[in-house]
């Protein structure tokens, strides 16, 4: 985003332009242009000031973020820059991210200068003026990719040389179409990668076809979009086993169990399961744990294997929680963030698990680059969640060879970047590797100011690295047995003072509170 100084810097070089390059050719007469942009620098946008109440219903039930890059507005700075150059705007497309301008020959080649232009054509005919090598979805994708590695660390991990190498990947889904042709995964066949696969309804070894699922997943773990990482775990190896049919019939489960021992017998590290079963086999009542995939999913974890499942998409439907085996105590289950609110995405389900244990464990970019079985596409979903982690899993386990499963669930779990605040929504928030060296000191020194008087919290949100970007509280209170029964998020920004009413109801709870790197505790007693 440009800030006032730099927007008018910006301004003024335009009209230098436009003064030097008004002596050096003849005017000529104007036409109509189609001018696309690259990006939407500095564009927000409200869904709920924006969408009319029936718009965002339709998203909520066809499972669509509320704010995807097609809805956010044309940038602002661009277009005042465009009516700079050109002789004037006649309007634009945010779903395009296009703008029509009226311009002649020299405004126009001032114009396909613009670093911020992708490309122009003639409004009135497909004549390119300016055709970028690159694509609008082309800087989209790799502006995702970027996102979906970045926040969990990838130029420390990458620094570091942490590739995954020597660790082995079960991945348990609906089939792998493509992987063995595709030229972002079709490397790990050709370096031998693929230990071994096998197709449990089909009783074959055949799984590159059926379902498109598992191609996304397994490029959220180790694919490469021309020559750059989409998952962290490039150099793993892996098992592919197909578990998953078009429906939900009750054998899916026997294929998963199934699975998980071939996955033991065939020396796999972690499990990587982008599945759930829900509404079609159980009641919400019956996510604690005791289905039989949580206790395949349980045993696996007893005898050394990392269990990775995704929480699930039902957060804005009529289900709403988590689904098994997310909902087993061992299974580090993984909900979808929004990497640029910090808050967890809408379809991302909510824990806790039927008992009370504590879900999602950790989070990760629920928007993420993936493999289609011919090419790349953006996806939304914690099914793709849940593989970006098992690659930073693997990444964590080369560099720490000598730590058990068990140790290194809690590890991730710990480089959260709530940790060790946590809630229903967002577990102990998303993990980064670069947390590993600061854990212990991290806390220390860093409370936030909270007063208490009677049932009111006044915390003042620390003055640290003070800028116009907000900041998010994050804030609970759990009760004597354990369970939180009350969290929030506010949004704020240094220096504001926020008031928090709670409830005393009981005779011991814990408040917690992070903001930024600040967290505090409050242990209350009446």
């Amino acid at each position: 985003m440009f800030c006032k100084r730099e927007k008018s810097k910006i301004l003024h070089w335009l009209v230098l332009i436009i003064i030097q390059t008004s002596f050096l050719m003849p005017a000529s007469s104007q036409e109509a242009y189609w001018v696309t942009l690259k990006d939407k620098s500095g564009s927000s946008l409200n869904p709920d000031i924006y969408y009319s109440p029936k718009s965002i219903e339709r998203r909520v039930q066809h499972h669509l973020p509320l704010v995807e890059f097609t809805d956010l507005p044309v940038s602002e700075t661009y277009l005042e820059a465009l009516s700079y150059l050109s002789d004037s705007v006649f309007g634009s497309s945010r779903w395009l991210n296009t703008v029509m301008v009226s311009a002649n020959d020299l405004q126009i080649k001032t114009i396909s200068e613009q670093s911020f232009v992708q490309k122009i054509f003639r409004a009135n005919s497909k004549e390119a003026i300016l055709a970028s090598h690159k694509s609008p979805a082309s800087d989209r994708f790799e502006k995702t990719r970027k996102q979906q590695l970045e926040s969990l660390g990838y130029s420390f991990i990458n620094k570091l040389g942490l590739t995954g190498k020597g660790i082995t990947i079960a991945i348990f889904d609906g089939g792998f179409p493509g992987v063995n042709k595709h030229e972002g995964l079709k490397y790990l066949i050709d370096n031998k990668q693929i230990n071994d696969s096998w197709n449990f309804p089909g009783k074959s070894s055949e799984v590159y076809k059926y379902h498109p699922h598992g191609t996304a997943v397994l490029s959220c773990i180790a694919g490469k979009y021309e020559g750059r990482p989409t998952g962290l775990a490039t150099e793993a190896s892996f098992l592919l086993a197909r578990t998953e049919l078009r429906r939900e019939p009750w054998k899916e489960q026997l294929y998963w169990i199934q699975a998980a021992e071939w996955a033991d017998k065939n020396g796999a590290d972690i499990i990587c399961s982008a599945l759930g079963y829900t509404s079609e086999h159980y009641f919400p009542e019956e996510m604690d744990g005791s289905s039989p995939v949580a206790e395949a999913a349980r045993i696996a974890y007893n005898k050394g294997i990392l269990v990775i499942n995704s929480l699930g998409n039902d957060g804005e439907g009529k289900w709403k929680t988590l689904g098994t085996p997310a909902d087993a105590e061992e299974v580090l289950s993984v909900g979808a963030l929004n990497i640029e609110t910090g808050v967890k995405m809408g379809f991302s389900s909510f824990g806790p698990n039927h008992n009370g244990v504590m879900k999602p464990n950790v989070m990760a970019s629920g928007k993420v680059l993936a493999a289609t079985p011919k090419n790349w596409k953006v996806m939304y979903g914690t099914s793709f969640s849940a593989p970006l982690i098992a690659g930073y899993a693997a990444c964590l386990w080369e560099e720490f060879p000598q730590l058990t499963n068990k140790q290194l669930f809690k590890l991730i779990e710990q480089t959260g970047n709530l940790y060790p605040y946590f809630d229903y929504a967002h577990g102990f928030g998303i993990p980064s590797a670069e947390r590993i060296s600061i854990l212990e000191k991290d806390f220390e020194h860093k409370a936030l100011n909270v007063n208490i008087t009677d049932n009111k919290l006044k915390v003042i949100i620390p003055l640290e690295n003070v800028n116009e970007e907000s900041v998010l509280l994050y804030y609970h209170i759990e009760n004597q047995k354990g369970r939180i029964s009350e969290y929030k998020v506010i949004k704020s920004f240094p220096g504001d003072t926020i008031n928090i009413e709670f409830t005393t109801n009981e005779e011991k709870q814990i408040i917690r509170l992070r903001s930024g790197k600040y967290y505090s505790q409050i242990n209350l007693e009446k």
